[in-house]
């Protein structure tokens, strides 16, 4: 059996339903509402169980958490080319490499 603690877990609160609502990232389609985040959370615990013994029973895969997977730190993007020039502009005005530019763009982005 899988550790739920090992995946990367939301638990928000759903102003239209008034509720608290709990999923794991990795497995989006498992969700549990509750009227408190502590409920939620126990309730996403038991569907957690739930949905592991019935994939292990029917042969099915379970996802990897995110915390398990390693990263070359290696990724390779194809960008139409104004994008490119745009990028490669920029890190010429700020005296840096196109590789650091696109990572600084990336960062400010996901910060957002």
């Amino acid at each position: 059996m899988r550790n739920l603690y090992e995946y990367k877990i939301e638990v928000f609160y759903d102003a239209e339903d008034r509720d608290f609502v709990a999923y794991i990232k990795e497995i989006p389609s498992l969700s549990a509402f509750a009227e408190s985040p502590e409920e939620a959370l126990k309730k996403i615990e038991e569907v957690f169980e739930d949905y592991c013994r019935i994939q292990e029973e029917d042969g099915d895969p379970i996802p990897e958490p995110l915390s398990r997977k390693e990263y070359s730190g290696t990724i390779y993007i194809r960008a139409p080319k104004s994008l490119h020039r745009r990028l490669a502009e920029r890190a010429a005005e700020e005296r840096v490499s196109l590789n650091q530019e696109a990572i600084y763009c990336l960062t400010k982005g996901l910060a957002s």
